[in-house]
């Protein structure tokens, strides 16, 4: 797998973004790196001068081609992203006015459109455009300054088992993701469903996601409460009594379970089942 250069980095970094802050850091970024290709390169009076004056220049050289090809990497990486979520709030809106079935759509659609139903939620999307149909982490969502994954199955005669619900809780506990969503066209098996008791991820099926898309969006309160990550009451701290905070241990017995551990960590070491 080839290495991403800056200016790939550049444009997935404006992609990512809302489009109003990509749009702000690229004429900022502009305005910055025309200032540095002014620079004026000192004058030389000897060899121990020769390093100064070469990184100079190079900051001049960087600033007179960056001036132009930063900017441009992120407002094209901006307008990428802002035309991927257009398409999905019109695959959104076209699928509820003229339902045809989630079978009919393709695997790229299908991401597309769940990551548009969870953006009507208030959550921040970044689609990781994998190259085929299976396999990884396929939505990224923020919300609340919390991180959560999706793994989004198009698989319409097999029923998804408990292997694609244990890849993303792993996924989960790698990435530190506070929850995760597992959603499909058609259904999950019985061992898939046993496996997430007691850990906070949900399963979306077909049925659930055909009911959202036959509602307009003043009806969809119900199928979003199935969706949305459990938050139960804040305890106080045995020990403190200060506010706890959900957590996911990273190692031992319980290592990917959640728990709640004291705000005032690591000055205080209390904590509580979740």
């Amino acid at each position: 797998m080839a290495k991403s250069t800056i200016m790939d980095d550049l444009f997935t970094l404006g992609a990512k973004l809302p489009w109003k802050l990509s749009l702000a850091l690229a004429f900022g970024s502009a305005i910055a790196l025309h200032q540095l290709s002014l620079i004026e390169p000192p004058a030389s009076t000897g060899l121990h001068d020769l390093s100064k004056v070469v990184f100079v220049q190079a900051a001049r050289v960087f600033g007179l081609f960056g001036q132009y090809l930063v900017p441009a990497a992120l407002l094209f990486g901006a307008l990428a992203g802002f035309m991927q979520r257009r398409r999905g709030k019109d695959l959104l809106a076209q699928t509820r006015t003229q339902p045809k079935g989630l079978g009919t759509l393709s695997w790229q659609q299908f991401e597309q459109l769940v990551g548009a139903i969870f953006r009507e939620q208030g959550y921040q999307v970044e689609e990781r455009g994998r190259q085929g149909a299976d396999g990884g982490v396929d939505l990224v969502l923020r919300k609340a300054g919390e991180k959560y994954l999706v793994q989004c199955k198009h698989w319409r005669s097999l029923k998804v088992g408990v292997p694609v619900v244990r890849e993303l809780y792993g996924a989960m506990a790698a990435e530190g993701a506070v929850g995760g969503f597992v959603a499909t066209t058609g259904q999950f098996t019985a061992d898939a469903k046993r496996f997430i008791e007691g850990r906070n991820v949900k399963l979306i099926d077909g049925q659930q996601l055909s009911k959202q898309m036959k509602k307009n969006s003043v009806n969809t309160a119900n199928v979003q409460a199935k969706i949305t990550p459990l938050r139960p009451a804040i305890p106080d701290c045995p020990l403190c009594a200060k506010p706890m905070i959900s957590r996911v241990a990273k190692k031992g017995a319980q290592s990917g379970k959640r728990f709640w551990g004291c705000t005032n960590f690591p000055a205080c070491r209390g904590t509580r089942p979740l």
